[in-house]
């Protein structure tokens, strides 16, 4: 009877830390991701960004000084899958604040956006939206469609790795935790992950061949860059998503000399202890080659 009590306790108590240790990591994780407002300084205008060939809109918001000359230099911030555009105000502001108007917006199925997230081709079809966000800072006259610059992490850096490489208008490209090749990156991703994407995030784990073409920055690197365009990578040692291999493969493929690239040695996919060191160095490669 007394080893039953102590066994029922060990499991009320396994329960009730489980839960405690849930709430505080989701209460960190909320704080950690949530929208930032500083008025007195930067305003943030909403946009809808046109998509013909889906005959509809991508929304998001423009972030800059009040004071901001016009045109503005622009750079498109892109985030990550089943993510939305305000989970990155810790790098919008920094780079809104440095004097740059910032299009962050959200993905196709994403955020306030319409589409299914279970469609097999959604992943191609976040990439050819990007052409389409150059469009409309093109057609903005408060923004200068001569120096664009393109930050993505994670699907934003494979979209980045893309579009925005073989996009001749975009001049400077930063990408973040982003893959190489999709077969590889879904193979080295941790069982937890693979599961959790797979069941809960809806990921599509078998893609066609043709599929894979068109969403493995692989594919793309292989071309010659545009004269004047210049990209940086940034990845984490300990990335459980997205293999350190597969930052490897694009910097060897990028050949990429040291000042181009940061590699973290902790901080996972989402870079967590190097909030200040990530955003301080895109703030500096932004500020050092689009102007």
């Amino acid at each position: 009877m007394e080893i039953i009590q102590i066994l029922f306790g060990i499991y009320i108590f396994s329960i009730v830390g489980s839960v405690l240790a849930t709430y505080f990591l989701v209460k960190i994780y909320i704080k950690r991701w949530s929208k930032i407002d500083f008025p007195d300084k930067i305003q943030r205008e909403q946009i809808e960004i046109p998509i013909p060939r889906r005959n509809s809109f991508l929304k998001g918001e423009i972030y800059k000084l009040h004071d901001l000359p016009v045109p503005a230099p622009t750079v498109i911030v892109a985030h990550g899958w089943v993510s939305k555009h305000e989970n990155l105000d810790w790098i919008n502001i920094p780079l809104a604040m440095a004097g740059y108007a910032v299009i962050a917006y959200d993905h196709y199925g994403h955020g306030i956006n319409p589409g299914n997230i279970k469609d097999p081709n959604i992943i191609v079809d976040i990439i050819k939206d990007l052409k389409d966000v150059v469009k409309f800072v093109e057609k903005r006259p408060d923004l200068d469609n001569f120096r664009i610059g393109l930050v993505g992490f994670s699907l934003g850096g494979l979209v980045a790795l893309t579009s925005g490489y073989e996009d001749p208008r975009i001049r400077v490209v930063i990408a973040n935790c982003a893959p190489n090749d999709a077969k590889s990156a879904l193979i080295n991703m941790s069982l937890f992950n693979k599961f959790l994407f797979k069941v809960f995030l809806k990921m599509n784990f078998n893609p066609t061949k043709e599929q894979q073409k068109i969403v493995s920055p692989k594919n793309y690197l292989t071309k010659p860059i545009y004269p004047g365009k210049k990209i940086f990578l940034s990845h984490c040692k300990n990335d459980p998503i997205i293999h350190i291999s597969e930052f490897e493969k694009n910097r060897e493929l990028l050949q990429l000399p040291k000042d181009r690239y940061v590699l973290f040695e902790k901080g996972g996919h989402h870079y967590f202890g190097q909030e200040t060191l990530i955003t301080a160095q895109i703030v500096k490669w932004i500020k050092e080659n689009l102007n």
